[in-house]
């Protein structure tokens, strides 16, 4: 498979079209954690992100996943936009060039901008955190959101409350499950890896605890 494609229903059959004459599999938005599942297997040469999937606390988290894991670090991140006017996929705003684009498509480079709103920041191992009360680890912070790894069982959509440990007693936040993965690691108990998606944070607070405990 050298091409993962995923976005919103009613613009993935023009974009598909434009990207014919190469290998392919598609996805829906609804389905991020099956493609998330066949990017790991598979490998793919090249993620394509549909512009308005993209966009969304989804999207986000699923482009912060790839981005984190090493084994991926060869994949190459797109996105992708299509002109309803026209029906054809158009390029993203410019982007420093990176790589030639897939086959048969218009794109750019994934950046930042309108997948990753601020940078997450690396925490030091052993920083734990609660989630609706129970402890899971913290992998990564920002503004926005956070990369935690739990025991306990962590779905998508789901509205969960979170506490930053500090000197004033916690820094509370409300959040979403905007992905989670069920994990089996060698010589430990399964465990669920998920991207949290802050409802209401205040920023400072956040970067002042992101700055104490960063790796």
């Amino acid at each position: 498979m050298s091409t993962v494609l995923i976005g919103a229903d009613d613009r993935l059959a023009g974009i598909r079209a434009r990207l014919a004459g190469g290998e392919l599999q598609t996805f829906s938005e609804r389905d991020a954690l099956a493609a998330f599942d066949a990017i790991l297997r598979e490998r793919p040469a090249t993620v394509a992100l549909e512009r308005t999937f993209a966009e969304t606390s989804r999207g986000r988290a699923l482009v912060d996943r790839i981005k984190a894991d090493p084994s991926l670090a060869d994949v190459q991140l797109r996105i992708i936009t299509e002109d309803a006017a026209a029906g054809q996929a158009v390029a993203s705003p410019p982007s420093p060039p990176e790589a030639a684009p897939a086959a048969g498509a218009d794109t750019a480079p994934l950046d930042g901008r309108g997948t990753r709103r601020t940078p997450r920041v690396r925490i030091k191992p052993g920083m734990d955190v609660l989630v609706d009360g129970s402890p899971v680890a913290l992998v990564d912070l920002s503004t926005t959101g956070a990369q935690v790894v739990s025991p306990m069982i962590l779905r998508p959509n789901q509205r969960v409350r979170v506490i930053l440990p500090n000197a004033g007693g916690g820094l509370r936040l409300p959040a979403v499950i905007a992905w989670a993965s069920y994990e089996l690691p060698r010589q430990a108990a399964p465990r669920y890896r998920a991207g949290l998606q802050f409802e209401a944070a205040d920023p400072a607070s956040v970067q002042a605890f992101c700055h104490e405990h960063q790796a």
